[in-house]
């Protein structure tokens, strides 16, 4: 099973609450360097062991129970309950080494604890993702696997192994729905004795939240805080809403700067080469860095699109419009950078089979509302 969706959707916390960590083998994708340690890290979680010494005598028997079966979801009971016992046929007495791949494969066939790979995308390296695609097909033979994943890379195990075809079982978690998202608001409201009269200040920071339930629950405490509230009160207050609405959603979009946004606004390195320069309708002049910049707020709150919407938007925009190939190349170039600044969370942003995918929500919402400029070639 492939769960995806937008970064900061809750995709992981969902898997969580339907396969606790203590029930499951969970492995995250930026550990995996080599598939030597895609099996290394099976074995350390089942506590399983890879240098083996027995003796037995003939006849006897052997078997395993699983003794904890509270708090475990209905489905997995039955995988989970005793393993068969078998017999030795003969005496055997020795030490010898397994690999960790048969080491997981033998525990897996007597009991088949669910696997859990997290943050398939952070896998760069498309070899390594291929052979990661080749070990969840064995993985599957045994258990449950289920890949945790970034929409536009989601199917990436289908692709790169066609006879994975059929055997995937897709499940998109979508961005939040406005009413989903005004509940953080009824909730937490609620809780701290504050009256938002028919739920219109919750409605209205819902709508601004681009499907984020991270940026709801910062425009709801940011509201809370304007209103001098920072516990319960003891007798119910009406909420109050902020002086300005643009002022209000700038102040948060200001203090949350996403760190990548200055390198994709500059754009890669000229090497001594001008950049062609962009004439808007109003007189400003940008480059093409600038120009998507401009188009993805536009397009806000859509945040994935085929770089030809990116491409029309912009001639709302510019007398001088970006043509394709410039336009996807810069496209490419932002991807890139986005990809290589990540640190350890997604990537901002995505361009991959002729998709933009806006993949940090606080950057649109930053771009929506936060105080930057465009880059100039006269600034």
């Amino acid at each position: 099973m492939v769960i995806s969706g937008p970064s900061k959707s809750g995709k992981t916390v969902l898997v969580e609450h339907m396969l606790p960590r203590k029930f499951a083998v969970w492995i995250s994708g930026n550990r995996l360097k080599t598939i030597e340690d895609v099996w290394s890290a099976i074995v350390d979680q089942l506590d399983a062991y890879t240098e083996v010494s027995t003796t037995e005598s003939e006849g006897s028997e052997v078997g395993v129970e699983a003794s904890v079966m509270i708090g475990i979801p209905d489905f997995m009971q039955a995988k989970l309950g005793v393993r068969p016992a078998f017999d030795k046929s003969a005496t055997i007495s020795g030490r010898h080494l397994r690999s960790a791949a048969s080491t997981v494969l033998e525990y897996l066939a007597h009991t088949p604890v669910p696997i859990v790979l997290d943050d398939f995308h952070y896998i760069e390296d498309e070899d390594l993702r291929k052979e990661v695609t080749l070990v969840v097909k064995e993985l599957i033979l045994k258990t449950h696997v289920v890949l945790i994943a970034v929409p536009h890379v989601a199917f990436d195990p289908v692709r790169d192994s066609p006879d994975m075809n059929g055997r995937v079982w897709g499940v998109k978690v979508e961005p939040w729905e406005v009413g989903e998202l005004a509940e953080i608001a009824t909730d937490g409201f609620r809780v701290l004795n504050l009256l938002d009269d028919g739920g219109k200040l919750g409605g209205k920071l819902a709508e601004a939240s681009l499907g984020a339930p991270f940026i709801m629950q910062q425009l709801c405490q940011d509201l809370v805080w304007a209103n001098g509230t920072y516990k319960s009160r003891e007798s119910t207050q009406p909420l109050s809403a902020p002086g300005s609405w643009p002022t209000f959603f700038r102040t948060v979009a200001d203090r949350h700067i996403p760190g990548i946004f200055e390198k994709l606004r500059q754009g890669p390195p000229t090497r001594g080469q001008e950049r062609v320069s962009r004439l808007l309708k109003d007189g400003r002049k940008t480059d093409s860095y600038g120009a998507i910049l401009l188009g993805i707020k536009a397009l806000s709150p859509k945040l994935e699109y085929h770089y030809s919407v990116l491409a029309n938007e912009l001639e709302n925009y510019f007398i001088d419009v970006p043509k394709n190939q410039p336009l996807t190349s810069a496209l490419g170039h932002m991807a890139e950078i986005a990809r290589k600044g990540r640190g350890t969370s997604d990537a901002a942003f995505a361009y991959k089979d002729d998709r933009v995918n806006v993949a940090d929500p606080f950057l649109a919402f930053y771009l929506q509302h936060g105080s930057w400029i465009l880059p100039g070639l006269d600034a």
